[in-house]
């Protein structure tokens, strides 16, 4: 943005004679990232926004499997070749023959690709799709599946379920004796974070229940469709400049001070949280600290009832919460405080930069 200050000058001979009177400005840079925080150190105006991009999907068959260990002797670990699942061939991963009866047949998936999602993008639904068979009717056969961050955690690799993303599904149709796919929609949304996991997979199981007719289980393909929307945040900071002009202790920008309100506006399409950030100065290096002192300068924010009741908090080196949950097009104002050094102030005109981040509420 451009900045503009308006600056008064000031001779070393009246800084020397008077020498807590000093110019002071303000500068507040507004700044737009897309993926993680990027602040545009070199520029007086934000780069172009980034447009949000409609709903995109992603979807990935897995490319690893881990057995399951089992759990007091209800679990096979058995559908053989796993990796025969990875995709839809009519090669299939079966639990092979034998005892059919009282058991639960597990394998756990993994390798699922997610990477080219954006780490900002907004994850609006995902869907599981196992296509499966048994080779004769058996009405109590069921099938089940739970999606894990990790699965190869001690709980993923047995009867548990503890850490896992939502509950287990259970398959609700009658058992198909032909490739047929049993599809759900994830009531509990992973994160970006956790699809791009490692380990991020999914449990899944067949049970004969210890009733009806011995079958043998059949998966010949597995896949995990995501929707989602790449979001964008973006903020702008008007009129993004302040002059405190000649400061004798302490000066703002409230309608009784220099009447400089600066309004902070959510231009992304999200929720957004707004901080702050504030400097030592330059080019005398008045430290920033919570309060004045020897060559010590505080800077301090307020956003409410600042003309009339305002309440003052000091901004810090690093940054802190200015505002929460701002919606689209919603607003902040900003008012700044500042006080000059009890001491050894130097005897320049002083820059005291402010930076505004916005992220995903």
């Amino acid at each position: 943005m451009n900045i503009k200050a308006r600056m008064k000058k000031i001779t070393y001979a009246l800084a020397k004679k008077v020498s807590k009177f000093l110019a002071i400005f303000v500068l507040i840079f507004a700044w737009v990232f897309s993926g993680f925080p990027q602040i545009w150190q070199n520029s007086s105006f934000p780069p172009e926004i980034q447009e949000a991009r409609a709903d995109v999907t992603s979807n990935t068959h897995p490319s690893a499997y881990t057995l399951t260990t089992g759990f007091n002797g209800n679990f096979n670990d058995a559908s053989y070749p796993a990796s025969n699942a990875y995709s839809s061939n009519d090669s299939y991963a079966s639990t092979g023959f034998g005892d059919k009866r009282n058991k639960e047949y597990a394998t756990n998936y993994r390798g699922f690709d997610f990477s080219g999602i954006a780490d900002n993008s907004m994850i609006n639904s995902v869907n599981v799709y196992i296509e499966r068979k048994v080779d004769v009717a058996n009405g109590v056969a069921q099938w089940k599946s739970t999606v894990w961050p990790d699965v190869t955690v001690a709980a993923a690799l047995d009867m548990g379920a503890t850490s896992s993303i939502g509950n287990t599904q259970y398959s609700t149709s009658a058992n198909p004796t032909s490739d047929t796919y049993w599809n759900y929609s994830m009531t509990t949304l992973p994160t970006v974070a956790q699809l791009k996991g490692t380990n991020f997979g999914i449990r899944v199981q067949a049970d004969n229940n210890n009733s009806g007719t011995d079958c043998e289980y059949f998966i010949d393909d597995i896949y995990i469709v995501v929707d989602y929307t790449l979001i964008t945040i973006s903020i702008t900071v008007s009129d993004g400049g302040v002059s405190y002009g000649i400061v004798a202790t302490t000066d703002d920008t409230t309608s009784s001070g220099e009447n400089e309100t600066q309004t902070i506006t959510n231009n992304g399409d999200v929720n957004e949280d707004f901080n702050i950030i504030g400097y030592n100065s330059t080019p005398d290096t008045w430290l920033l600290q919570s309060s004045a002192g020897d060559g010590i300068y505080a800077h301090k924010w307020c956003i409410a009832d600042c003309d009339s009741t305002p309440s003052w908090t000091a901004i810090t080196t690093g940054y802190t919460t200015l505002d929460t949950a701002v919606t689209p097009s919603g607003t902040t104002e900003l008012d700044l405080q500042v006080t000059v050094p009890t001491a050894n102030p130097g005897a320049n005109q002083q820059n005291v930069n402010v930076t505004i981040q916005a992220v995903a509420s």
